[in-house]
């Protein structure tokens, strides 16, 4: 279930998510904001959302867009083709989305950007000509990224690094892996995946939904626990680097065992490699070790941006336990800070016990059975009057 809200002022639109799978936020769109809405859109913020990869329902609005801002939202891949209609747009925000890589030619369609920011992100890599041509620039902003710590601002030019020293930054420090920057100009993922991604979602054509609908056109048959799943063999060996190394060297096969996954386990992998969608109440130590397994990278990072996203107090050892079990950093700190502060706000844990996520355990098992005998001895002397 998806829960969006969308919170207008003006002309400008505030969204705030919390799902996984941005085909769930590609849908509640469409439903909820008609085309004369989205037309007075001048302004449009994305924040907390879970999509990994650039919304398609932006290519609806009209070309009208000035300000972009996309915050904490986990996004994975960016390239040219995300701005392309977007020929006004003068502003463009970035903020603390993981992102890693920057194509040279991503601001080539934004030839009136004055304001951009990628601020807060994990920016190792950037195309030397990214902000090259970009002649109306005011404002460029790369603090807090592994390769590049700088901020260019004209209106305060004495206390900032200027628009050239950026550039040799760029070119110095945050030189491309050609190979890198090739798959992220031409695919989201990989070549294969692209389709199966641009084909699986709400948009698909009605005919080719019922071919993946129909059972007749599963080629594959894959045996978990006591069940068996009929599949697409393509599909899978699109999401699946280690299938398709099976399916390879064993091209005649018509089957495959993996026993040792749980069926509720594989449910999830099959909904997510059909429909990129993750549901909330799965065991997520589980689906991401199987998803370890296959190497479904998306998958994986799907989880992940979830648990940091939507951490509490009921999932939060849970999130710690598969922090520790694939040294995931960020996700032990965070789950970590969220047990200290929402199950023992009122002392200071060791830090140590971050990586001891079963000793943790067992202190919070101890602390909620002294909280319920506590609470039955209250509820045993308001019986007897205060007597005991």
């Amino acid at each position: 279930m998806s829960i969006i809200n969308g919170t207008c002022f003006y002309n400008r639109l505030i969204i705030e998510s919390k799902t996984i799978g941005r085909e769930s936020i590609d849908t509640v769109w469409k439903s909820n904001y008609n085309r004369e809405y989205q037309s007075n859109i001048k302004d449009l913020v994305f924040q907390n959302c879970n999509f990994l990869e650039f919304p398609k329902f932006i290519s609806n609005i009209d070309q009208n867009l000035n300000i972009l801002e996309i915050v904490s939202c986990q996004l994975k891949y960016l390239n040219k083709e995300c701005f392309i209609k977007y020929t006004e747009l003068t502003e463009l925000n970035i903020i603390n989305c993981g992102l890693k890589i920057l194509n040279g030619d991503l601001l080539e369609n934004l030839t009136k950007i004055e304001k951009v920011s990628f601020a807060n992100n994990k920016i190792e890599e950037i195309g030397p000509e990214l902000l090259d041509n970009q002649n109306n620039l005011k404002y460029v902003d790369f603090r807090n990224n592994k390769n590049i710590n700088m901020i260019f601002d004209a209106g305060k030019q004495e206390s900032t690094n200027t628009l050239d020293e950026i550039k040799n930054e760029i070119k110095e420090k945050c030189k491309p892996n050609m190979q890198a920057i090739k798959r992220t100009r031409s695919s989201s993922i990989s070549p294969m995946s692209s389709i199966i991604q641009n084909t699986m979602q709400q948009n698909m054509p009605y005919n080719l939904q019922k071919i993946f609908d129909d059972p007749a056109y599963k080629d594959f048959t894959i045996n978990i626990s006591e069940s068996s799943f009929k599949v697409h063999k393509i599909l899978f060996a699109a999401r699946s680097p280690t299938l398709a190394e099976i399916f390879k060297n064993n091209p005649e096969a018509q089957e495959l065992n993996l026993r040792d996954i749980p069926e509720e386990t594989f449910k999830a992998i099959h909904d997510f490699i059909y429909n990129n969608h993750l549901p909330n109440d799965v065991n997520f130590i589980e689906v991401y070790a199987a998803a370890a397994r296959l190497k479904i990278d998306d998958l994986m990072d799907t989880i992940v941006a979830h648990l940091l996203t939507n951490v509490d107090k009921k999932n939060a050892i849970d999130a710690l336990t598969l922090s520790n079990k694939f040294n995931i950093d960020e996700l032990r700190t965070k789950s970590f800070e969220a047990i200290q502060s929402k199950i023992f706000p009122e002392r200071k844990l060791d830090e140590k016990l971050a990586r001891e996520p079963e000793k943790l355990k067992e202190i919070i098992a101890a602390k909620n059975m002294l909280e319920q005998k506590f609470a039955e001895m209250m509820l045993k002397d308001e019986a007897s009057g205060g007597q005991n």
